[in-house]
């Protein structure tokens, strides 16, 4: 089973059968609903359930895969601000979106630009339609062979979405 597609099961494992963690309940950080804005609780308790699933899904990686980064490879937080803690989350990525960056050509310090589009959220959606950790629009997705439509969404697919992004962000 391939890496991205096991990430989105385990989500998808997380968001079904721990209800009480899309509605709020188990969060610890969820902040209180108010009129500016209503579903703040409901999205703290999802990008809490990411980074659990993302977890989970590294461990199983880094534990397993063969294309797993060698300690040399410099990590996402050394090229951000050392000095500022970076989110867990991206991480947790590392090992999916180095070996890709590296495959495609593109240095490594590119992958900073996941904590400034999506923060390392996967489901990000942006205002304008951008999604994903590297928040692609529609059409710039499909320019590199990403499916985008009514049925699926391959910006979604962290390692789809990452070698779209190596390949765009090398054209620039």
């Amino acid at each position: 089973m391939h890496r991205a597609t096991y990430i989105l099961l385990v989500l998808l494992a997380v968001i079904l059968v721990s209800p009480a963690v899309v509605i709020g309940q188990t969060s610890t950080r969820a902040p209180a609903a108010s009129p500016e804005q209503p579903f703040a609780a409901i999205d703290a308790s999802l990008v809490d359930a990411v980074d659990s699933a993302i977890e989970t899904a590294s461990a199983k990686l880094s534990a397993t895969d063969p294309l797993a980064p060698s300690p040399e490879i410099q990590p996402l937080s050394a090229s951000v601000d050392s000095s500022r803690k970076v989110p867990r989350r991206i991480d947790l990525l590392r090992p999916i979106v180095q070996p890709i960056l590296a495959r495609e050509g593109v240095p490594n310090q590119l992958a900073a630009v996941i904590r400034v589009e999506s923060g390392g959220n996967p489901m990000a959606l942006s205002p304008k339609g951008a999604r994903g950790l590297w928040q692609l629009m529609p059409d710039t997705a499909r320019r590199y062979g990403l499916r985008v439509d009514g049925r699926l969404d391959e910006r979604l697919d962290i390692e789809k979405a990452t070698t779209g992004a190596a390949r765009y962000l090398k054209d620039l």
